[in-house]
């Protein structure tokens, strides 16, 4: 995963709920992905710890 690509991730929130976002990373860091969430038309921060499955669609 790397700035610019838009990925595809299943994602377990604070809720313990499971979702599919569609998202462009901004930056990755060890704990975090920072990205632009197209669900939410929001910059968000995603814990990699609560990432369960991801598919890059774009490359940057």
């Amino acid at each position: 995963m790397h700035p610019g690509d838009i990925v595809v991730i299943i994602y377990q929130g604070r809720s313990d709920k499971f979702t599919k976002r569609r998202i462009r990373v901004i930056s990755v860091s060890d704990q975090y992905i920072r990205a632009y969430c197209f669900s939410c038309r929001q910059i968000r921060t995603f814990s990699k710890a609560r990432v369960f499955s991801s598919m890059r669609v774009i490359s940057a």
